[in-house]
């Protein structure tokens, strides 16, 4: 895991946006918890993500939040890259997620982060990569 960016940190007079900082320790614990994610930095392979695009409605009552990510997977030690690709995700918050709107945003926001990851990790999977394989680079 080397690179995380296109996130945003949140205006408290605009909608709740997803920073790199959060997205980072997001994909992180993720890799983690998959057990993808070399801790000591012998894998061998570097994820970098870049959120491309946050969609979020001003106003409604039901909000869909549609997020696209780009993940490159490179060799470590040739730079070499191994696949470039474009994960979509949305989640559907309503009032029993929260009652307040801007609550209910940044809980859509994490949820259509979060299922974009799960994506990842188990097209990452299917590409068969091994436990501990990525290496986090900072």
């Amino acid at each position: 895991l080397e690179d995380v960016k296109g996130g945003k940190p949140t205006n408290p007079m605009m909608n709740s946006q997803v920073s790199n900082d959060s997205f980072y320790f997001a994909l992180r614990e993720s890799l983690e918890n998959a057990r993808i994610l070399n801790k000591d930095g012998n894998g061998e392979f570097i994820l970098n993500a870049e959120i491309i695009e946050l969609k979020q409605p001003l106003i409604g009552v039901n909000i869909t939040i549609e997020a696209k990510v780009k993940y490159t997977l490179r060799e470590k030690n040739t730079k070499d890259i191994i696949f470039e690709k474009i994960i979509f995700s949305s989640y559907t918050g309503t009032p029993s997620d929260a009652f307040i709107f801007a609550k209910r945003v940044r809980l859509t926001n994490e949820k259509a982060i979060l299922i974009n990851i799960q994506k990842i990790i188990k097209y990452l999977y299917n590409y068969e990569i091994k436990n501990d394989s990525i290496s986090i680079q900072n």
